[in-house]
C-alpha cells in the first residue's frame, strides 16, 4: 500500500515528536503557520525554544531529506519563528534553536523503516 505524501508527512511528524519527547523536549505546538511560512514542531528544552523542521524522503533517488532544507527554507523558518515569539511574549526571553529531523529510506521499494537523523542547531540566524 502506497501512502500519500501528506500521510507520510503526518506520520513523520508524529514519530519525530514522540522521539523528541523521549529525549526530554516538551511539546508546545505543531504546524504553526503564518504568511512567512510554517514550522512543523515547536518544542522547549529548558529555557530554549526549539523550532523543528521535519523532512521525509522515501528514497534517495532525488537526494537526501536534509538537503531539502535550503537557505531559502531556513529563512522562512527563521521569520516564522520570530513571528511566533512576537505572538507569544511569554517566550521572549528564551533562546532559540533550529533543528531538523530528517527521515530517509534507502529505497522506496524496500519495506524497511526510515532512519531518523536529528540535527541539533542545523542552522542559525544571521545577526
Amino acid at each position: 500500500m502506497v501512502l500519500s505524501n501528506r500521510t507520510q508527512g503526518q506520520q513523520a511528524e508524529k514519530l519525530a515528536r514522540d522521539f523528541l519527547q523521549q529525549q526530554g523536549l516538551i511539546f508546545i505546538t505543531g504546524n504553526f503557520s503564518c504568511r512567512w511560512g510554517e514550522i512543523d514542531l515547536i518544542m522547549r528544552e529548558k529555557s530554549t525554544l526549539v523550532f523543528i523542521e521535519i523532512r521525509f524522503r522515501s528514497s534517495s533517488q532525488f537526494g537526501y531529506a536534509i538537503e531539502t532544507v535550503t537557505p531559502k527554507k531556513q529563512s522562512k523558518i527563521i521569520n516564522t519563528a520570530l513571528f511566533f515569539i512576537q505572538c507569544h511574549k511569554k517566550f521572549i526571553n528564551y533562546s532559540m534553536r533550529f533543528d531538523v529531523v530528517a527521515f530517509q529510506k534507502i529505497s522506496s521499494k524496500t519495506p524497511t523503516k526510515p532512519t531518523l537523523n536529528w540535527i541539533k542547531n542545523a542552522f542559525a540566524m544571521d545577526i
